[in-house]
């Protein structure tokens, strides 16, 4: 809701006016994926594969979108923080392609717990944040775009389309449904663009030979239910 991203063609003018390949590799040395489509990943139930390619770079649209929003040339500021280098280097590479569309981020960088609160109170209109979906279910959206959302409430989101979407796919059995249900969420978000989501890393975990038992399951980032089983043979 502040200008100029209350306007939509500005938000679409990000969402296409980056190479989410090349910030993979700037970002993360090529362990990872572009988001180009929806959040939800292949695999999940909700997946919406013809989502897939929707925001390709394109800096020439971007920069008519910018033109049709009466900006020659856009100057803003650009919120994240230094704390954490996955979330630091994603946004260093976004600084970087945005300019290729006549969008001039300004990136001021903040120690964790001060961007957080920058965020909370709303005000810069762009952010940069880093997160990983709760569980392995395609209702994490529910933080992101649902109005009660952890992400939707900073971002001062709510969509009357989204809401009841989202209430019905969190009560209903039937996977199909809910894969359409899912599926239908994250064309709304990709119209409306709250969000302009940029980049996956790859998941990579180190252990000792002595740790026994451990297996990777995608359960989402802060789970840590894979330690149930988990002993060491020391």
């Amino acid at each position: 809701d502040m200008e100029p991203v209350n306007d939509p063609l500005v938000r679409q003018a990000f969402a296409y006016g980056m190479d989410r390949e090349k910030m993979v590799q700037t970002a993360f040395a090529g362990h990872g994926a572009p988001i180009t489509g929806g959040l939800i990943p292949e695999g999940w139930v909700g997946h919406a594969p013809e989502l897939e390619g929707m925001f390709t770079v394109d800096y020439e649209r971007s920069k008519s979108l910018l033109r049709e929003a009466g900006f020659e040339t856009l100057d803003i500021d650009i919120l994240s923080t230094s704390t954490y280098s996955v979330i630091a280097r994603p946004a260093e590479a976004a600084q970087a392609e945005l300019q290729q569309a006549n969008i001039n981020g300004r990136l001021q960088m903040q120690e964790w717990l001060t961007f957080r609160q920058t965020v909370a109170d709303a005000t810069y209109p762009v952010h940069v944040w880093g997160s990983a979906p709760a569980f392995n279910d395609p209702d994490f959206l529910s933080e992101y775009v649902g109005s009660n959302g952890f992400f939707a409430k900073q971002i001062h989101f709510s969509d009357e389309r989204i809401d009841p979407l989202l209430v019905e796919g969190r009560k209903t059995l039937d996977e199909a449904r809910r894969n359409e249900i899912y599926q239908e969420v994250q064309a709304l978000v990709a119209e409306t663009l709250p969000w302009t989501y940029l980049i996956r890393r790859t998941q990579g975990e180190a252990h000792a030979a002595y740790v026994q038992g451990y297996t990777h399951i995608a359960g989402g980032g802060w789970t840590q239910i894979n330690l149930r089983e988990v002993w060491l043979n020391r």
